[in-house]
């Protein structure tokens, strides 16, 4: 009497991601053979013995051979077995392989598709692999080899690639910008998923950490990584870290090397800038870029009026420290931006809390300050000034405000802590909160 084998595809994920057929094969089977990529709880809901083959990616394997020798011995002796696999069987999975053995050995067998990560894992992750006007066609490929020549297609997706990146960014730099967006996949549907969002040029880096058999997601636009399932929100550990690194240790610079910051950095950190919130979309906002010596020094010189002004309002020991709080980064600083509120035409939002168009200007001014602290660029806010007089020397339009003068340029050195801490002008208080209401 024969027997029947199953070959069958476990999708990607848990079990939600399982197929109707697979769950009654795995009711029915009497031995499961399943590959170590199989998750737990798909492997929970076999009736039968469960005999754990396969390969561990770049480790130990149980040889083809004698997976498909096992198969043809118990479907031979009349049992009905499942060769479960992750994925689907027949796409990158040896199911073919397989096939072909138990077809010469007489032995009966089904497939039971699954859904490839490939496809399945992008799409729970809202990432398409077609839309229409921009992506009419995509590739699958394995990723190991980087020798090999890619596929043709206007979205790719290379499977197992981790310990490739490196050739990989140089082949794909043969047909691509660096600026070409990506996101690296790992585990999706597991316990530790981690979804890297990148470009060509943050290669092979935007993979360290990641953990083994990741996918490689390949797009032509970001909107759809940006409005992705709420999975694709989470930045991994080493994002985060680097986020709040650049948030913490923000500092107000006075002192700056003479090195002019290069354009295209400089263009990183207007995108910054102009990608903050607004209120109503408005982008209330103008900058004024002043580079010559000349603007500087006048601005220095007003900024040494309202000093001189401000200085005798304090006595004492805080007129001591004022004094050693010069600001000499004014005229060493390469580059200063003048930053203002335009004014905008009524727009939602803003007609109960007008000052929510000042909020939106510094807002952007945030994102710049962070920004630049990621590209090691010291920013210096200098706020000892006349708005009204900087104004009038840019020649601002008179329904023109200005929120913000920065000093940018790289740092002489990057203070552990504030300066004005440091000085002890002021020491960093509790932050105030409370719940529901005040007391």
């Amino acid at each position: 009497m024969r027997g029947k084998v199953y070959l069958v595809g476990a999708g990607f994920g848990g079990p939600e991601h399982l197929t109707l057929k697979a769950l009654r094969v795995l009711e029915v089977a009497e031995v499961v053979l399943h590959d170590r990529l199989v998750h737990p709880g798909v492997l929970a809901l076999a009736k039968g013995e469960l005999v754990p083959v396969g390969k561990e990616g770049y480790g130990g394997k149980t040889p083809r051979e004698a997976i498909t020798a096992r198969l043809i011995a118990l479907a031979g002796g009349g049992g009905v077995v499942a060769r479960l696999k992750g994925g689907d069987p027949m796409v990158f999975g040896r199911g073919g392989e397989e096939a072909l053995a138990l077809r010469r050995a007489g032995i009966p067998f089904e497939v039971v598709p699954g859904v490839t990560s490939a496809v399945g894992a992008l799409s729970a992750l809202g990432l398409p692999l077609t839309h229409r006007g921009l992506a009419r066609s995509f590739a699958v490929a394995t990723g190991h080899d980087p020798a090999l020549p890619l596929p043709r297609a206007d979205t790719l997706v290379l499977l197992m690639p981790l310990h490739t990146l490196g050739g990989l960014k140089e082949r794909l730099l043969e047909r691509f910008p660096p600026e070409t967006p990506l996101a690296l996949l790992a585990r999706v549907g597991w316990p530790g998923e981690a979804v890297r969002l990148g470009r060509v040029e943050d290669l092979p880096g935007l993979g360290e950490g990641l953990p083994p058999r990741p996918s490689w997601w390949w797009g032509r636009w970001w909107g759809f990584m940006a409005n992705s399932s709420r999975r694709t929100t989470a930045f991994s550990e080493a994002e985060k870290a680097a986020v709040y690194r650049a948030l913490l240790t923000r500092r107000d610079i006075r002192h700056f090397r003479p090195d002019p910051i290069p354009e295209e950095v400089l263009e990183r950190l207007y995108q910054a800038f102009h990608a903050a919130p607004s209120v109503g979309l408005t982008q209330p906002w103008a900058i004024v870029e002043i580079r010559e010596r000349a603007t500087k020094e006048r601005v220095f010189a007003l900024h040494q009026e309202a000093r001189a002004r401000e200085r005798a309002l304090f006595q004492g020991k805080a007129q001591r420290v004022y004094d050693r709080l010069r600001l000499e980064g004014l005229l060493e600083a390469p580059l200063h931006l003048a930053v203002f509120q335009r004014p905008v035409a009524r727009s939602l939002g803003h007609h109960t809390m007008p000052e929510t168009l000042a909020y939106s200007v510094v807002l952007a001014v945030g994102n710049l300050w962070t920004a630049a602290r990621a590209e090691g660029i010291g920013v210096g806010w200098v706020s000892i000034l006349e708005p009204e007089a900087v104004a009038r020397l840019l020649g601002a339009p008179p329904d023109y405000r200005l929120l913000a003068y920065l000093c940018l340029g790289y740092p002489r050195a990057w203070p552990d802590e504030p300066l004005l801490e440091r000085a002890g002008w002021r020491q960093r208080e509790p932050l105030l909160r409370y719940r529901e209401r005040f007391p």
